[in-house]
């Protein structure tokens, strides 16, 4: 799986039209084009697919094995940022956390109580250092279980159990946040939503699709600057 990159061009765009993605020669030529109809379409033809094509096979498998309990949430918890980056317009955990509250809440609450608790200990743990955070609340440790037991999602042991626990089911968490996309996608035809939900969709998606030029991004023209040097002797 590849772009067909031809020549140049500012973005790597989704067409609303074919339901594929092709080259745009400048952003805005992106930006006029895509609807709120093309956001849905998006949304539910590629971004919903393509976590459902992932998680699906692995978790069928892993399950089998008894084994994938650190790979299946990393399969889920990029899909949540990138959500959160199109709801809110921009690619960071605090719109993470917020896609969690405002969607995924709605299909179980103990996403609002405890999405960026959930969100810190198991995301930021497995991305960053391998394994889920422990962390210690009122001078108590509270860890950690991912299970593949559903009844169990969202579980946090009662006071006074040991040990003090918070309770992931990745299948669980697929099929909530599978739920929240539908809600989202929904929202789109709402009149009194539609028109902000569109203009942040488009800045979130820019995000990952336009072409990063170093001349234009210092962060990037700074951390790659041994692979850009070589790269240019090779071009």
């Amino acid at each position: 799986m590849a772009p067909r990159i031809q020549g140049s061009f500012e973005m790597w765009g989704y067409d609303q039209n074919t339901g594929d993605f092709r080259e745009y020669a400048t952003i805005d030529e992106w930006k006029n084009e895509i609807t709120c109809k093309g956001a849905k379409r998006y949304l539910k033809e590629h971004l919903k697919k393509s976590l459902i094509d992932d998680f699906l096979p692995a978790y069928c498998s892993y399950i089998k094995s008894g084994s994938g309990f650190f790979a299946l949430p990393r399969i889920i918890f990029p899909v949540i940022d990138f959500l959160g980056a199109l709801y809110k317009g921009s690619n960071s955990s605090r719109n993470a956390y917020l896609f969690m509250r405002d969607y995924l809440g709605q299909v179980k609450r103990e996403y609002t109580l405890y999405g960026d608790l959930i969100y810190y200990i198991y995301r930021h743990g497995l991305v960053h250092t391998q394994m889920p955070k422990i962390i210690k609340v009122k001078n108590t440790n509270i860890g950690w279980t991912i299970t593949f037991d559903d009844v169990l999602h969202l579980n946090i042991s009662p006071v006074g159990l040991k040990p003090f626990n918070v309770y992931l089911s990745p299948h669980q968490l697929f099929l909530d946040l599978c739920k929240a996309i539908n809600i989202y996608i929904s929202d789109f035809d709402d009149p009194t939503k539609r028109n902000d939900l569109l203009d942040k969709f488009k800045e979130g998606f820019i995000e990952m699709a336009r072409v990063y030029d170093p001349n234009a991004h210092i962060r990037f023209r700074r951390f790659c600057q041994m692979g850009l040097q070589n790269l240019r002797q090779r071009i």
